[in-house]
């Protein structure tokens, strides 16, 4: 395999601080405690990041190093983390938390904080998160895996396997098959559109290795384009890079979770970045390729497409002032659990209107009055107008009375209460149609999909896919679209066609409303030439035409 040279001292340099650094945190010898080297480690593996270390004591004292201030919902984060029955890694807003095993033997949160942004950022966060805290409850915790001696022990080989004249991938390959025990392993390298450099353990002997590559090929542009990280499938690349090592593992029976901290670490140790040396050789394949092509230029292809999604309740009511006056309280919060027709959500302060009621009731025992003194005088003219008067009052009481009634705010519908700074709202004026709160049903949900103009075309009614949230991008949820506006909101600066998905019942125990991720759609086969002609014509219309 031709490869671009590099320098013996920095292929020697790579691997070695990697696993130096790895055998230092958990050294059992080291002099800096061991909260501080997870923590600067931590920091170096996700980039524009902040870490802490977080141990409660028995009376709930929190003790974090760094002892500088931490946030609050990283503290409140770190709390929910160390529970026996919490998610391996928690997600609220920009941090991050999981469980670690101290070398005390204590529990601890490992808390991140994230300042890059992107899918990709918090891909490779969670990852390596999730990680390093099975890393330490392995090497702290097991007493029959010691996955911290695999790990160096695969760095190490991997770094000698480099040599002098660039990465082997073929023997990358093979290395992972047999660290894996798995039937076989695959590496490639992707460039941000395709696959190419495909090696396969033990491809020289394997007599089906031709139908195989031929599979690996769709699934590993899959993995790439999706980011995925998986314990048998893995794409690593740097924040906010499209290019990338993929790997695929066939039946791994043994450290199977070790494969994306595995994945992200070779691709420091066998950089994406080398390329194949090209000559003319190429170039003249290249050109026999268009011939090719123009051929086969009725032949189908995939056209996939990624869309950001928000997941919303399919039920959704927005409670409003009925009326004109100040906010008496709420009595509900927000996250509650309400009734339709049942539960209380809050009352207004009825006092004015009470005073009203009591000036309206006056104004018709005049009203009244008034009417019987015309009636003794037998004055036609007199009685008819203090009838009409009385009934005028009467109707403002019966309007002031039906006022007063909807001062109790019922829910509307079952669900959970949505709103911000509820406990701020009592006392508060509160003007007729003015907004309250809202009532989400989580029973059935969808997804709020935003379509960009250059990928109208490629969206279609009952067009299947997947979702991927974004705190997990590792669960997946089927979907279909099932709504696509015919057009944009106006006062766009980038026109967006709003659209609508179904999610499946199996989303309702993990998703919430807001939460927010990518729609993968599955791929619409369309003829080559379509696909490569629009895209050129798009291109010559939006930058060449005057």
């Amino acid at each position: 395999m031709n490869t671009v040279p590099r320098p013996p001292q920095a292929q020697a340099a790579v691997p070695q601080s990697l696993a130096e650094a790895l055998a230092a945190v958990f050294s059992t010898s080291a002099q800096v405690p061991f909260s501080a080297r997870l923590v600067g480690f931590t920091k170096a593996l996700i980039p524009q990041s902040r870490a802490w270390v977080i141990t409660f004591d028995a009376a709930g004292q929190p003790d974090a190093h760094p002892a500088d201030d931490v946030p609050d919902a990283g503290m409140t984060l770190a709390k929910q983390a160390l529970p026996p029955d919490a998610k391996p890694v928690l997600t609220e807003a920009t941090f991050m938390a999981a469980k670690i095993a101290l070398d005390t033997g204590q529990d601890a949160a490992l808390v991140v904080e994230l300042r890059g942004e992107g899918q990709a950022a918090r891909a490779l966060a969670h990852e390596r998160l999730t990680l390093l805290a099975r890393l330490s409850i392995a090497t702290y915790r097991s007493e029959t895996v010691d996955l911290l001696q695999n790990l160096l022990r695969f760095f190490a080989e991997l770094g000698q396997s480099a040599g002098t004249q660039g990465p082997d991938l073929q023997s990358l390959s093979d290395m992972m098959a047999a660290f894996f025990s798995a039937e076989y392993a695959a590496v490639s390298r992707f460039d941000g559109q395709k696959v190419h450099d495909l090696h396969i353990s033990g491809q020289a002997q394997m007599g089906k290795g031709a139908r195989v590559a031929t599979e690996l090929k769709s699934s590993m542009a899959e993995t790439a384009r999706l980011r995925l990280c998986e314990q048998t499938r893995a794409f690593t690349a740097e924040p906010g890079q499209q290019d990338g090592l993929v790997m695929h593992l066939a039946a791994p029976r043994r450290n199977a979770s070790m494969l994306p901290f595995l994945a992200a670490s070779a691709g420091k140790l066998a950089p994406h970045a080398a390329r194949r040396g090209v000559n003319w050789r190429a170039w003249a394949r290249r050109s026999a390729l268009v011939g090719v092509l123009c051929g086969v230029a009725f032949v189908p292809i995939p056209d996939g497409v990624s869309l950001p999604a928000t997941v919303a309740a399919v039920s959704h009511r927005i409670v409003t002032s009925p009326l004109d006056a100040p906010l008496a309280g709420l009595d509900v919060r927000a996250g509650d659990r309400v009734v339709a027709g049942e539960t209380v959500l809050g009352r207004f302060d009825t006092r004015a209107l009470d005073l009203e009621l009591i000036a309206a009731q006056a104004s018709y025992s005049r009203a009244l009055l008034d009417r019987e003194r015309a009636r003794a005088g037998r004055l036609a003219a007199d009685l008819r107008t203090a009838e009409l008067e009385a009934e005028r009052v009467l109707a403002d009481i019966a309007l002031l009375e039906a006022r007063k009634e909807t001062a109790v705010l019922m829910a509307p519908i079952s669900g959970l209460v949505i709103g911000d700074g509820l406990g701020d709202m009592t006392g508060a004026l509160m003007r007729r149609g003015d907004l309250v709160l809202e009532i989400a049903d989580p029973s059935a949900m969808e997804l709020d999909v935003s379509v960009p103009q250059s990928q109208v075309a490629k969206v279609d009614l009952g067009q299947a896919g997947a979702f991927r949230p974004d705190f997990d991008p590792s669960l997946r949820f089927d979907t279909q679209v099932v709504s696509i506006s015919p057009a944009a909101p106006s006062g766009q600066r980038a026109p967006l066609f709003p659209a609508q998905a179904s999610l499946s019942d199996a989303a309702v125990d993990t998703l919430r409303p807001g939460m927010t991720g990518v729609v993968a759609l599955d791929r619409t086969w369309r003829p080559i030439w379509q696909v490569v002609g629009r895209g050129l014509r798009d291109w010559v219309l939006l930058r060449l035409w005057v």
